[in-house]
């Protein structure tokens, strides 16, 4: 070989490059083969080319087909869409030698639900006891789903565990899962694994005392945490435990549901809770966005400074959104706070009042956070905003870069924000390049579009628009030109540069007509955009009397060209 390829870190370059996806080929090339290919070549690419090929698993069934014929056979299951594993006979030093030449490569480790049909209880009984004390020395990430709690699982799984793990995922399927031997192995997580930075809990429905407890007591045994996310209860020790880590950067958290809520809460008598966080989530899955409130008004005058703020509610109230707002502007610090995401995901089936739709007076308490540059509202309420409402919001929030209000819903109503209004506030936002809203289109009418304001403003930065469930009648041209006018780079071969409407709103066949007209509208949009690209910089132009101006010709600027 070249003498290049005997320099390690080459080789590890090359090796990595091979095992990475290769979009420009449409997905036809298959890295696992090629890594397999290139450990075939030579004793000197064999070994990293190995470590690539092994280093992410999905399951256990790749390790499971590589030991001998007569220990561990199977067959493909085409109901399940999986392979049948069976046992035939005991493990010998020749087989764990096969089975640790590829597991002590193994880095990420993904274990998920197979059914007591493919993994039968005496393979898992077998692995848990090998030679080695220790079957996946390299091991950093692992991802392990728990939907019986049996002892042959819970025991393997101790055999995976080890201080190499830095980031650990375990998730429980149901309250159930929750034996005494799978709250065992959860209390000695600890211990096995002292070292993890990154820990994501995850269980369905409410758990047990006992659960909440093993759960708590492990968060506390961990100190050097970066990321937690625990959609899980845990107790207030934890909470505290949680608050005091300098290394805490991202959290998302169960919301507790405390009535009422302790004053020391945090536990934090000097300083301030959370010092190092840079992001927030509350889940507020069995009640309304009140309890994510009470949780951050708990935070006041604390001097919490996160970057990202996100809060979600599985039901839905009439003030909850409005003291959500309150406490974030009472609990967090106004120059840090830059990202905001609310979303009440349940299905509104009670009548609120006028005054619990998204409008206006909603967003009044944290217009004073004038670093915000992405805010993402998803609910089921209507929303009324005016003009007025987007103008000063884009005033308040001077960088914003996305905004979004119920993208995923819709405004559920006609809206009150007009062409001239979305063109006043883009205007005023200058780093804008998402943005969901929706306008009514209906009411346009011809004069608008001779307006002297037209040509004076363009968004030539990428940009996507989504006008959601917007109204639109016949005056398609008009809506039309007047949209080409901003958005002049609409449909000439950029895909970040793009209009949409209606496009995840959910459609009725009263709003049928305004599909079909809002699709006319863009299609009109890219076909004058094409058009005026193709124009020449230097153009005629008709003078006061309606005949061709020969004194000169205009550029694309509006500037005149005198003729020589």
């Amino acid at each position: 070989m070249h003498h290049a390829l005997q320099i390690n870190e080459i080789i590890t370059i090359v090796v990595w490059f091979v095992g990475q996806p290769d979009s420009s080929v449409n997905g036809e090339a298959d890295p696992q083969k090629s890594l397999a290919a290139l450990a075939r070549v030579c004793r000197t690419l064999s070994e990293p080319a190995l470590d690539v090929l092994w280093s992410d698993l999905s399951s256990l069934f790749p390790l499971f087909r590589c030991l001998p014929g007569d220990l561990i056979t199977y067959h493909s299951m085409h109901v399940f869409g999986n392979f049948k594993f069976q046992l035939r006979r005991r493990f010998t030093h020749r087989d764990w030698d096969v089975f640790f030449k590829y597991s002590a490569r193994v880095v990420k480790l993904r274990v998920i639900p197979e059914g007591p049909e493919c993994i039968p209880p005496e393979i898992y009984l077998a692995l848990s006891l090998p030679p080695a004390s220790i079957v996946f020395p390299r091991l950093r990430r692992l991802h392990w789903v728990e939907w019986t709690g049996t002892a042959e699982r819970c025991i393997f799984m101790r055999q995976l565990l080890g201080p190499s793990i830095i980031q650990l995922n375990l998730t429980f399927t149901s309250r159930e899962t929750m034996t005494a031997h799978f709250l065992g192995l959860v209390s000695t997580l600890g211990a096995l694994c002292p070292r993890v930075k990154d820990v994501e809990f995850f269980g369905q429905g409410d758990l047990q005392e006992d659960a909440v407890g093993a759960l708590s007591e492990t968060i506390c045994s961990w100190h050097d945490l970066e990321v937690v996310q625990c959609f899980s209860r845990l107790n207030i020790t934890a909470l505290r435990h949680l608050a005091s880590l300098n290394s805490l950067r991202i959290l998302r958290l169960q919301s507790l549901m405390l009535n009422p809520y302790p004053t020391d809460l945090w536990g934090v008598s000097n300083g301030s809770p959370f010092p190092g966080i840079h992001s927030i989530t509350l889940n507020s899955t069995f009640s309304t966005l009140s309890t994510a409130a009470e949780m951050v008004s708990s935070l006041q005058q604390m001097h919490v400074a996160p970057r990202s703020f996100t809060a979600a509610a599985g039901r839905v109230s009439e003030n909850s959104m409005v003291q959500l707002f309150q406490s974030i502007a009472n609990g967090f610090d106004r120059e840090a706070l830059t990202d905001v995401s609310v979303s009440e995901l349940a299905f509104l089936a009670q009548t609120l009042p006028e005054s619990s739709r998204i409008n206006p007076d909603m967003f009044r308490h944290i217009l004073s956070f004038q670093n915000l540059r992405c805010i993402d509202i998803q609910s089921r309420r209507d929303v009324f905003m005016t003009d007025g409402a987007l103008l000063q919001m884009a005033t308040s929030w001077p960088h914003l870069s996305s905004l979004r209000i119920n993208q995923r819903f819709g405004w559920q109503t006609r809206s009150n924000v007009t062409l001239h209004g979305l063109r006043n506030m883009l205007q005023a936002l200058p780093w804008l390049i998402d943005l969901a809203v929706a306008i009514d289109a209906d009411t346009f009418c011809p004069m608008d579009v001779e307006s002297d304001k037209l040509g004076n403003f363009c968004i030539y930065r990428p940009f996507t628009i989504d006008l959601l469930d917007s109204w639109v009648s016949k005056n398609i041209p008009e809506v039309a030109a007047f949209l080409a006018d901003i958005f002049p780079l609409h449909e000439i071969g950029r895909q970040d540069r793009s209009i949409h409407a209606w496009k995840n709103t959910l459609r009725t066949r009263e709003t049928s007509g305004y599909v079909n007209a809002w699709e006319t509208v863009i299609r009109t949009v890219g076909v004058i955009n094409k058009v005026s690209l193709k124009r020449p910089q230097t153009q005629l132009r008709f003078d006061r009397d309606g005949d061709y101006d020969n004194e000169g010709a205009y550029n694309i600027d509006g500037g005149l060209l005198l003729s020589d």
